[in-house]
């Protein structure tokens, strides 16, 4: 084997092996809603209402069927809660199946349903309904 072919073969396994290493999709590729999206606004739909507005920074982190909701308070503070999410028919399905699980979400039980208005790389926009009838739409934008 000549230098310059020992050369190229060990070039094309550490490229291959850098583009593999990287990889946090586990269990498949779920698509764009995959990585970490921070809430920008929250504004009432229903007139006369006002909605539920997290207390600091919320972000909603999406990874194989799992999402992590996460809020930072004003101190930095983190408060997590983990549970699974599906999306069927412009509809986004979460469940947090721990029963001790701090609701963070305003209005939101531990399973709820999200209406997707808007959605692309870069945005979200759900539209939620709480048990009261008040809707409400929720932006977020790829962080």
């Amino acid at each position: 084997m000549t230098k310059a072919l020992h050369i190229l073969y060990v070039i094309i396994a550490a490229v291959m092996t850098a583009t593999t290493i990287g990889c946090t999709h586990n269990n498949g590729d779920i698509g764009k809603i995959f990585g970490q999206w921070q809430l920008r606004s929250v504004e009432a739909v229903t007139p006369g209402t006002e909605p539920g507005m997290p207390e600091g920074e919320m972000y909603w982190a999406f990874q194989s069927s799992t999402i992590r909701v996460s809020l930072v308070s004003d101190r930095h503070d983190v408060s997590e809660s983990y549970g699974n999410f599906r999306i069927e028919d412009q509809t986004l399905f979460l469940d947090f199946p721990d029963t001790a699980y701090p609701q963070l979400i305003p209005g939101a039980d531990r399973q709820s349903r999200w209406q997707i208005v808007r959605f692309t790389s870069k945005e979200l926009i759900l539209l939620f309904t709480s048990d009261d009838g008040v809707e409400s739409e929720w932006k977020f934008h790829k962080w």
